[in-house]
């Protein structure tokens, strides 16, 4: 867990409840006091969601590769020193004064509002898709996504006008760019064989629930929801462990669990809702990527998924 946004937690359920599941990194262990952790380390962090840390003055002394000595404030008065990980993925944050263009700090990395919606248009020669304005297409070229996944990952969108072509959805694409895109499996890409997924939104509003998510840390319970298509036909049918099929990514690259998971069917696609725990933010913006693996072990792409908590 990454002391400086408080990142996403998914799937917490706490005591008292049923079917506990497990939070965080699988880095940094949970304490309560200094005695709960190894040698060398201190247990810091908010109340309810303290971990074990190794304290730094600089980067070499963190000894675990891709670490650095980063400054990290909310955790006491005085703020602390501690070696973490280094994202390059991306332009990191700490607070949104560190992005531009209007983007707010969404756990750690610059995250911009949608660029259009039913109300904001985009210029012309452009569409509007999942938030995005792209290049809009100038064929008909598909009827379903089966006919765009010939070497891309892409799905068939309709565009309104009797117009669908394929758009790509590969991480880093203009559909699908987030911090956390690349650190998924396979670097963000899928398996050869595995499911495409596409247009994520968030599904109502997010809200405080106790016996869902862990209060002070990630405290907000929100619901999403996105398409899949599997060439194979290998999409989970059911929800028995669905759960742990669908996993969010934390910052660290580890594969988290959802909970609240459901499915329903809607033409050659399914679309999938997931639920997470989500951490306050000043500007209310949310976002994680999330992966899925077929009935086959296959990896979807990492796809970003971005929504507000109010």
């Amino acid at each position: 867990m990454n002391w400086k946004s408080m990142m996403l937690c998914a799937g917490v359920l706490i005591a008292g409840s049923t079917g506990l599941v497990a939070c965080g990194d699988g880095e940094d262990a949970p304490c309560e006091t200094d005695g709960d952790c190894a040698q060398g380390e201190v247990c810091i962090g908010l109340q309810g969601a303290r971990e074990c840390e190794v304290l730094c003055k600089s980067d070499a002394e963190c000894t675990k590769e891709g670490e650095a000595c980063i400054q990290v404030p909310d955790v006491n008065p005085d703020g602390a020193t501690v070696c973490d990980p280094i994202k390059v993925t991306d332009e990191t944050c700490e607070t949104n004064d560190d992005c531009t263009g209007g983007a707010t700090c969404v756990d750690g990395f610059c995250s911009a509002p949608p660029e259009c919606s039913d109300t904001v248009p985009c210029a012309q020669g452009l569409v509007c898709e999942s938030g995005t304005c792209v290049t809009a297409p100038t064929t008909s070229e598909c009827q379903n996504t089966g006919e765009c996944l010939d070497g891309a990952t892409a799905y068939c969108a309709d565009l309104g006008g009797g117009v669908s072509s394929c758009l790509d959805v590969g991480c880093g694409d203009d559909l699908n760019s987030c911090g956390r895109c690349a650190l998924g499996p396979n670097g963000g890409n899928r398996d050869s064989n595995g499911p495409v997924l596409f247009a994520p939104e968030q599904v109502g509003t997010c809200r405080q629930d106790s016996s869902q998510c862990l209060p002070g840390a990630a405290p907000y319970v929100c619901e999403f929801a996105f398409f899949a298509f599997d060439q194979q036909g290998d999409l989970p049918a059911t929800t028995s462990g669905l759960n742990s099929r669908i996993n969010v990514i934390s910052r660290s690259g580890s594969r988290l669990t959802v909970f609240g998971t459901g499915l329903s069917q809607q033409g050659n696609n399914t679309r999938y809702t997931f639920r997470a725990c989500f951490p306050e933010t000043t500007g209310g913006n949310i976002g994680t990527a999330i992966v899925m693996s077929d009935n086959g072990g296959n990896d979807s792409q990492t796809l970003c998924v971005d929504g507000r908590l109010r």
